[in-house]
């Protein structure tokens, strides 16, 4: 088994930290081709605890 998929977790990066967190979205491979790790990094944003921080800060 090569641990690909055509199925995938998404995963974020923090602007701050730079620690993986997870979206809660699930990643589908149209073509149902094994393409995928278990997680897929897709995009920036900020964790849960900056995120916290930030809205705290700005209201």
């Amino acid at each position: 088994m090569n641990g690909k998929s055509h199925v995938s977790l998404e995963r974020h990066l923090s602007l701050v930290c730079g620690v993986a967190y997870d979206t809660g979205n699930l990643l589908l491979d149209k073509r149902l081709r094994q393409s995928m790790g278990r997680y897929t990094t897709t995009g920036w944003g900020l964790c849960a605890r900056h995120q916290k921080l930030s809205d705290d800060f700005y209201g």
